[in-house]
């Protein structure tokens, strides 16, 4: 069986088409965080939660701690033979990951990670998703490699409405937005674990701010990071051990 989770905040515009895109995946039910939306998603979820089988719980916090929890919603039915998949309420799936999901899910695969972190229950009580509002996919893919876990990551059809700052913006306003900003970035230094300045800005693509994301990437060396490798990123550690 496979049991589908994730977080959510203010995507009424695209939430229901996202849901949709998945269909035709063959999940038991979906397990959602959604993060005191305040644009109506709440509400579509509830009104929908019994054509989709949802099961949502509302509460404060940051996506990869939002992950944690929907997965743990999971897991609590869950057997460890069952397979367990994050999804993001932005995005639209195309049929390509629709087929490539239901063909993994037809037998137990161990020790292997997918795309969408789509692994077994017992997989997961290995690796948490840890409390980052940013790169909490790579610190988690990377952290797996460090397992030495087998990595098959893929590219597919995935169309996401929203893009780094444009996402933040759904979160907050004006000063407030500029605040979660620049801790989004130093989460963003936690979660990478880059090694030098230079290849911590080269994801950037607004060079313009490079004094500011410089102070923010010293600051970030006051805060835990979850480095996994003494010279490669976790997405580069990820990547490197990623097989085909």
């Amino acid at each position: 069986m496979l049991y589908i989770y994730g977080t959510i905040f203010n995507n009424a515009g695209t939430v229901l088409n996202s849901l949709a895109s998945i269909k035709n995946i063959n999940y038991e039910k979906i397990f959602i965080v959604d993060n005191y939306s305040n644009d109506g998603t709440y509400e579509i979820l509830e009104k929908n939660k019994e054509k989709y089988r949802l099961e949502i719980k509302r509460m404060k916090c940051k996506r990869g701690l939002g992950r944690q929890k929907a997965m743990e919603m999971a897991m609590v039915i869950a057997r460890d033979d069952d397979y367990l998949m994050t999804m993001d309420f932005d995005t639209i799936y195309g049929d390509d990951f629709t087929e490539y999901v239901n063909e993994i899910i037809k037998e137990p695969r161990y020790n292997s990670i997918f795309s969408g972190f789509l692994c077994l229950k017992e997989i997961n009580k290995n690796v948490p998703w840890r409390n980052l509002n940013s790169a909490e996919d790579w610190e988690r893919m990377g952290h797996f490699a460090s397992l030495g876990f087998d990595l098959y990551l893929s590219d597919f059809d995935i169309k996401n409405q929203f893009v780094s700052g444009l996402r933040e913006k759904r979160y907050a306003k004006g000063l407030k937005f500029y605040y979660r900003s620049f801790y989004t970035v130093i989460d963003f230094q936690r979660g990478y674990c880059f090694k030098s300045f230079k290849d911590f800005i080269s994801l950037f693509k607004h060079k313009k701010y490079s004094s500011i994301l410089y102070f923010l990437y010293i600051i970030s060396k006051f805060y835990e990071k979850y480095c996994y490798d003494d010279k490669l990123n976790n997405m580069d550690l990820a990547l490197k051990n990623a097989k085909k």
